[in-house]
């Protein structure tokens, strides 16, 4: 069975917007997490030697991480990464495209959420971009969402989301509007 994970290039950018941006916070991880250390070696090895990470891997990540800088700082670090993604090889065709195609709004570009979302994970549900009920709102359903996920994943999320605002020059707030464990369900809505 194929268990749900991260591409490491993904973690691989978070680290290193995490490296640039913060570059004392990798040694408070370490010293804060002193009894992990085995761990976030481990994640290390992971992170430089494969193609896909487990998603249970990345959680302890957070979850160290979180510890350190709290929600609003590790959802800005996730931003921050989704804007050097997008500068990439594998993302800047289909943001271009899009921008092209749709237009340079925040709601043109939740409509390359779902492919996105593919090249990103594997078996972490699927994404769908419902109808909104106004040009300045788009609402994203994640579905189907394995238990792996957690807070830190789902905040993880909303800024990339959230860097969406900066590719379009808006002013706007990624909200979670509803988390439901029962029905494996995420939704958020992004408003500018």
């Amino acid at each position: 069975m194929v268990e749900p994970a991260i591409r490491v290039k993904i973690a691989k950018a978070f680290i290193n917007t995490v490296r640039v941006t913060e570059p004392n916070l990798l040694k408070q991880l370490v010293y804060k997490t002193a009894s992990d250390t085995a761990d976030l070696k481990t994640y290390a090895i992971q992170v430089v030697e494969n193609d896909w990470l487990p998603l249970w891997r990345q959680k302890h990540f957070n979850d160290s991480m979180l510890q350190v800088i709290g929600f609003p700082a590790f959802r800005l670090l996730w931003r921050q990464t989704m804007l050097r993604l997008v500068d990439g090889p594998t993302l800047k065709p289909l943001f271009d495209g899009a921008i092209t195609l749709f237009g340079r709004t925040p709601q043109a570009l939740t409509k390359i959420v779902p492919r996105i979302w593919s090249l990103a994970l594997r078996d972490v549900g699927q994404v769908k971009l419902e109808n909104s009920v106004s040009s300045n709102q788009a609402c994203l359903k994640l579905e189907n969402v394995p238990i792996a996920v957690d807070d830190g994943f789902i905040e993880g999320v909303a800024g990339c989301f959230e860097a969406f605002y900066d590719l379009c020059d808006a002013d706007g707030k990624v909200e979670i509007a509803s988390q439901k464990a029962s029905t494996h369900q995420i939704v958020y809505l992004l408003n500018w």
